[in-house]
This record gives structure tokens, C-alpha cells and sequence, in this order.
């Protein structure tokens, strides 16, 4: 019997990426061409990489924005990446040489990646750092050959219920062509 349940949203990638893109375009109600401007107007780029000096700080302050911490130190992402080489993916956006966000998703699988922090310093919120993030891990997830990637649960910590879903999170998720799954969590005893 599952002990838990909780909302979950997960991308399916298609072979096509643009048809992804192309949805994203569609439900944000934004062009190609208006995303493409913000990129070139801004000097942004997208690194892949270890680089979790870098990210760390952006995950800390983002976190406490929303009154709550990360589930990982610092040093347990450097030792996760280090005792699971490869499992770790990790993006980092820039405008010109400025870390404005990062993406850290956690390979499941050959199939399935999680996308377990997808960050930004709200600073720099008018750049579209979430969206922009998310359309670059989609790109990336489809040259791995990755099937889904699933964006993690939705719920709002700090409601009375801490399993009420996160109305806002859960529409921004919509917004990239996710749909909705029941996690289910149980317990096993050893």
C-alpha cells in the first residue's frame, strides 16, 4: 500500500525537439523570434557541466526566497557526482559572464531524467531563466536520447497541508507540455 502520494509533471521528449519547443511557444503564448531576442539581446549561453560552485549559491538564495532550504548540501552534490559519475547533469545560464540560473537533473535512467532543481536568481527573473533553462534541458535530454524527463512534484511546503499542490508551479510546468502523474511512494522493510 503506498504510503504517499504526490502531483508530479514530466515532459515527454519527442524526437523532434522543435515540436517541444514549438508546443512551449504555443502555451506560453510567446514567439520563437521573442525567446531567440532575449538570448541575443542578453549575451545569454548555457554551460553543461560540474560546476556546483557556481549553482550553489543560486539554489541557497532561491530556496530561502521561498522560506525553505535544499534538500542537498553543497558537499553532497559534489560527492553524489563523484560516487555516481554521469548520473549528475548539471546547466548553467549566463548573461554575459553572470550566472542568472541553473538546472540540476538527476539521471534515473537511460530513459528518464528528473529535473530536481531548475533555479534562478530572481534578479535576473526578466531574462525568462526558468522557461529558457527548461527549453535547453529539453534540447540536451533529446541528444541523450533521454524519453521524459520528469519535472518533480508540485506541492506547497509552507500551506497548512504541506502536500496541497502549487497552483503556479503546477501551470508553469503545463506551460512546457508536461502532464500530470500520481507519484507514489511506499515503504519497504528489510
Amino acid at each position: 500500500k503506498p504510503r504517499e502520494y504526490y502531483i508530479s509533471s514530466v515532459i515527454s521528449i519527442n524526437t523532434k525537439v522543435e515540436e517541444n519547443l514549438e508546443q512551449i511557444y504555443r502555451l506560453k503564448k510567446r514567439s520563437k523570434s521573442y525567446y531567440e531576442k532575449i538570448i541575443q539581446k542578453n549575451n545569454i549561453t548555457f554551460q553543461w557541466g560540474n560546476d556546483f560552485d557556481i549553482f550553489y549559491p543560486i539554489l541557497v538564495e532561491n530556496k530561502k526566497k521561498h522560506n525553505a532550504n535544499p534538500t542537498h548540501s553543497l558537499d553532497e552534490l559534489k560527492k553524489i557526482d563523484e560516487l555516481l559519475p554521469g548520473s549528475l547533469d548539471l546547466l548553467l545560464m549566463y548573461s554575459d559572464d553572470q550566472p542568472v540560473g541553473g538546472t540540476l537533473i538527476i539521471n534515473a535512467n537511460k530513459q528518464v531524467g528528473v529535473i530536481f532543481y531548475n533555479m534562478i536568481n530572481y534578479n535576473y527573473s526578466h531574462l525568462q531563466p526558468a522557461i529558457l533553462q527548461t527549453m535547453e534541458a529539453i534540447r540536451y535530454s533529446a541528444e541523450k536520447n533521454i524519453l521524459y524527463l520528469d519535472f518533480g512534484v508540485s506541492h506547497d511546503p509552507l500551506a497548512d497541508n504541506p502536500f496541497a499542490p502549487n497552483h503556479s508551479l503546477i501551470q508553469f510546468k503545463e506551460e512546457t507540455g508536461a502532464f500530470t502523474i500520481i507519484r507514489k511512494a511506499y515503504n519497504k522493510i528489510f
